[in-house]
């Protein structure tokens, strides 16, 4: 979790997401739909309504195929 929220501090956004879910609050891994799923159920989003990113592309492919965008 500090790796990644470090980086987001330390690029001057962290500021712009609602919330953070990684690998331990998660309780899997990123490149499968239930960690997506726990994901959504953590931040209480609906993927139609959640914009998702991580530095590897391939891990938000689960997450696209379930509503969310992936695209930014």
């Amino acid at each position: 979790r500090s790796n990644g929220e470090f980086a987001l501090v330390g690029g001057g956004i962290r500021d712009i997401f609602d919330d953070l879910v990684m690998m331990d609050n998660a309780k899997g891994k990123k490149d499968r739909h239930h960690y997506w799923r726990r994901a959504f159920s953590i931040t209480k989003v609906k993927p139609a309504e959640a914009v998702v990113v991580d530095d590897i592309p391939a891990y938000l492919a689960p997450a696209s195929t379930m509503g969310a965008d992936a695209s930014r």
